[in-house]
């Protein structure tokens, strides 16, 4: 998957923004089932270490190659792995990218959500009974940081020497670059973020967000439509409610 927004990179820390994305955008209802799963695969499983040379000709690379695509629709699925729940909750839903600065989210099941951010502008909704209605706007600010936060990093920014140690690994089926937070206020909350870099390198195919605990967040994507057009109303931040899904990611039809 690529995704690339030419934007200027956000302040504050990434982890704490994807932390936030976590609470906001896929919280768990409680009418949400766990759903049993197999165990978590590629979680800690090992792999061909590269060396520091290699990780630093990567992201040089990855920071050129995610600059090719002004606009993105790809769909993913969600694993949850939460410890008072003895098996993973799966979740599945849309992504959209309009260069510079639109980016959508969207969740199907168990529960539907969109988030969107357009400009200055941001605006989370749900579907309940039956129809779709915004959510408090005193968290759009904060919605707004995050998803800024999210465009930056799949701008390719990964190698912030403040914030993380970045290693890499390589396997069969692709590269693997693993950012462990190094300040202990973030240390507390991120164990390490784990990214699947596609085989072309010009996009991310998984995110594993690893917390202490050993709770974790993997979102694996595919089906990716890269520089097709998109409706700007995907994008209204305005909105009373979000505009109808491009049908090739719309799972209704």
């Amino acid at each position: 998957m690529t995704m690339t927004i030419n934007m200027n990179r956000p302040t504050g820390c990434l982890s704490t923004a994807l932390i936030l994305l976590l609470g906001m955008l896929f919280s768990i209802p409680v009418s949400a089932q766990p759903v049993p799963s197999a165990a978590r695969e590629d979680v800690g499983l090992s792999m061909a270490k590269l060396s520091q040379a290699e990780v630093a000709s990567l992201l040089s690379k990855i920071e050129v190659t995610f600059l090719t695509t002004t606009s993105l629709g790809t769909a993913f699925e969600q694993e949850k792995k939460i410890s008072f729940f003895d098996d993973t909750i799966r979740s599945t839903g849309a992504l959209f990218f309009q260069s510079p600065d639109k980016v959508r989210m969207d969740t199907f099941t168990p529960f539907k959500t969109s988030a969107v951010a357009n400009g200055p502008s941001a605006i989370q909704y749900e579907f309940v009974n039956g129809g779709w209605r915004s959510l408090d706007t005193a968290t759009n600010g904060m919605l707004h940081a995050v998803m800024k936060n999210i465009i930056s990093w799949l701008q390719g920014k990964f190698n912030d020497a403040s914030l993380y140690q970045v290693t890499g690994a390589r396997k069969d089926h692709g590269t693997w670059l693993t950012l462990t937070p190094k300040k202990s206020e973030y240390q507390k909350h991120i164990k390490y973020f784990e990214l699947g870099i596609n085989k072309a390198v010009n996009g991310l195919d998984s995110i594993l967000i690893m917390l202490p605990d050993g709770d974790y967040t993997r979102y694996k994507f595919y089906n990716d439509r890269i520089n097709v057009p998109l409706s700007p109303d995907l994008f209204d931040a305005k909105a009373p409610a979000p505009a109808a899904l491009p049908p090739w990611l719309d799972p209704a039809q």
